[in-house]
């Protein structure tokens, strides 16, 4: 008995949805100007979606996030990919330095690197970064600085972890030492189309710029720069 095949031709075409590729160009090179920590065991796990935390982050009573403080120009954050068949996995460092380390700090530094944290990384346009996560934390490893007489004094502060994921960011609330230090919402690039009556797209209007209707006979559209 002969066998039917289905046809290709007549099958139904579906379309492949479009990724989001739009960014509004960079002025300048952006870079990491902060790093913020927390005790991964204290803090509440998070859900992460289209590359960002789902919600506010929650800590348990009498924990916070703290700011670590480090040298300017001195942050950087790599997650190189790693492949296995297992998928695919991101050997994390965050890196800083601290000079001129008092006692203080070496104190707690040294309780850091025996229990495990998660990291927020603030870029230099606003935008946090979560680097580690409640079941994939980050480990503190301290070094001294000063392998010849040229270098300052201090402390080489590497945090290491692997991910499942890159980085996601962050636009929810932040308090640090009673302060707000949330991401400005400007921060994120975001636009609002214009539509006619008949739904044909006129026009796209960026952040940071004012629509402007002119008439009042004939309506015209125009962007400004604020």
């Amino acid at each position: 008995m002969a066998q039917n095949t289905p046809n290709p031709t007549n099958d139904p075409i579906v379309a492949q949805p479009l990724l989001d590729l739009r960014q509004a160009p960079l002025p300048g090179l952006v870079g990491y100007t902060a790093v913020y920590y927390h005790w991964a065991d204290a803090l509440a796990p998070f859900t992460v979606a289209g590359g960002q935390v789902v919600g506010n982050l929650v800590s348990q009573a009498g924990y916070q996030w703290q700011q670590l403080p480090l040298s300017q120009n001195t942050i950087k954050l790599t997650e190189t990919p790693k492949e296995s068949r297992h998928g695919t996995t991101y050997q994390v460092k965050l890196q800083g330095e601290r000079t001129q380390a008092p006692p203080a700090v070496l104190n707690a530094v040294a309780t850091m690197a025996r229990r495990p944290v998660v990291a927020l990384v603030r870029q230099a346009d606003g935008q946090l970064r979560m680097v580690g996560s409640v079941e994939e934390p980050l480990r503190l490893l301290a070094g001294g600085q000063g392998q010849h007489p040229g270098v300052r004094a201090g402390l080489d502060l590497l945090f290491t972890g692997l991910a499942t994921a890159l980085a996601p960011f962050y636009p929810g609330a932040l308090l640090v030492g009673g302060l707000d230090a949330a991401a400005p919402v400007s921060a994120v690039h975001t636009t609002v189309r214009v539509l006619d009556g008949h739904g044909a797209l006129r026009l796209v209007v960026p952040a940071g710029y004012d629509l402007v209707v002119e008439g009042p006979f004939r309506t015209d559209l125009r962007i400004q720069a604020r």
